[in-house]
């Protein structure tokens, strides 16, 4: 009897302990699973925010859409793309979204258009983005020339063409270069090299460019002019002479006489 409640009681202790250990085994496995679970969803959840319907990542999306963007502005002339995004702005068949109107205002926001310059040369306004090395261009001057024998000496540009002038001006033009709005820098001409105070080119009120100040005209004095005296008239007296033997001229009343005794 006693051997036998040994063995029952033996039993049941080793059903504890296998019951115990089961347990410990349950919880040591919920433990160490559950981040690993929470590790893989937040990973599949990240993975469903980042990527995009292709399956590209948004990071990687937006990188390569911009490189195309860049491609595609640098590729199209600056003239064509100005038309054509007014075209697509200014068009009531595709008008551009609430959206797409705020993006294109971000982007271009701290832009502003250059300012227009004025040659002091040619007297033409202009972009100095678009100054280039045939932008300005002037004529030869006829008035600068001499004539000599067998040619002809253009003293605007220096240069010497045969003949005696009634074939026109050396080819080509006489200066081609950049816009300058500094007078100082718009010398070019052969002739007046050696004088610093002359350069032979027109200011802006001589050309009545846009802008310029109108020629000063001379006041006239306020002053009342005064009156002219007028000069004393002198009384001449001549003297007729004649020589000896000749008669005197007939006098104004011998020739009334005369013809009333004719009549």
């Amino acid at each position: 009897m006693n051997m036998l409640s040994h063995i029952i009681k033996s039993s049941s202790l080793k059903r504890k302990a296998d019951v115990l250990d089961a347990d410990d085994q349950v919880s040591s496995h919920v433990v160490f699973s559950t981040p690993v679970k929470t590790e893989r969803a937040m990973s599949a959840s990240s993975t469903i925010i980042d990527q995009s319907p292709s399956g590209r990542s948004s990071a990687t999306a937006c990188s390569e859409d911009l490189e195309k963007l860049i491609e595609k502005v640098t590729s199209i002339p600056p003239k064509t793309l100005r038309k054509s995004l007014l075209e697509r702005l200014k068009s009531t068949s595709s008008v551009p979204t609430p959206d797409q109107v705020t993006a294109l205002l971000s982007a271009l926001d701290g832009i502003e258009p250059p300012p227009t310059l004025h040659c002091a040369r040619c007297h033409k306004d202009y972009l100095e983005e678009d100054n280039m090395d045939r932008s300005c261009v002037m004529d030869h001057d006829d008035d600068s020339t001499e004539v000599e024998a067998g040619h002809v000496t253009w003293g605007c540009c220096g240069q010497t063409v045969p003949g005696d002038g009634s074939d026109g001006p050396p080819p080509g033009w006489c200066y081609e270069g950049k816009h300058t709005p500094d007078r100082s820098k718009a010398r070019y001409r052969e002739d007046y090299d050696s004088d610093a105070s002359e350069d032979g080119l027109q200011s802006c009120e001589q050309k009545k460019c846009k802008g310029a100040a109108p020629p000063r005209k001379k006041r006239k004095s306020s002053a009342t002019p005064s009156k002219r005296r007028r000069r004393p008239v002198q009384e001449v007296h001549v003297v007729i002479t004649r020589n000896r033997g000749e008669r005197p001229p007939p006098s104004s009343t011998t020739k009334k006489r005369a013809s009333s005794l004719s009549s």
